[in-house]
């Protein structure tokens, strides 16, 4: 019996062994798996910072090219403008003259009118004149003739 209980304590000891050996593979395995995984993580979190960098480049490339081509509108715009200015200066100098000249030909307009007046007065004066001096004649003829 002493045999037996030999095998049993053998037995249990294998066991007991095993049960080691097999705690020490699965924490082997799981060290393992952590290991693997840490470096899945890591490379994941690599590709990721690479990709977040292409966008971020892609996004300034994109910033910049809107930039210029609002600079670009920008430009036309101001020049646009610049030449409204001009235009509207030309313009307001334009009307400004044609108001001078148009004060001009309303102040020509009445001197012309003042004169064709006074040439009209000087007129009915001489024709005045004129109708005094023929009854002057006449009266001086009819006194030549009663005489």
């Amino acid at each position: 019996e002493s045999e037996k209980e030999s095998i049993r304590q053998a037995v249990q000891a294998a066991e007991l062994r095993g049960e080691e050996a097999s705690r020490q593979a699965a924490d082997e395995a799981r060290a393992e798996a952590r290991k693997a995984a840490d470096v899945e993580l890591a490379d994941a979190r690599n590709e990721a910072m690479r990709r977040l960098d292409e966008e971020r480049s892609r996004l300034e490339a994109q910033m910049n090219r809107n930039a210029v081509e609002a600079k670009e509108k920008l430009r036309v715009v101001e020049s646009s403008v610049v030449d409204l200015d001009k235009s509207l200066a030309e313009s307001t100098a334009r009307a400004a003259d044609a108001e001078g000249l148009s004060e001009k030909l309303r102040s020509d307009l009445e001197a012309a009118a003042a004169a064709a007046a006074n040439e009209a007065q000087r007129a009915k004066a001489a024709e005045a004149g004129v109708a005094r001096a023929t009854a002057e004649r006449d009266a001086a003829a009819q006194r030549a003739d009663a005489a």
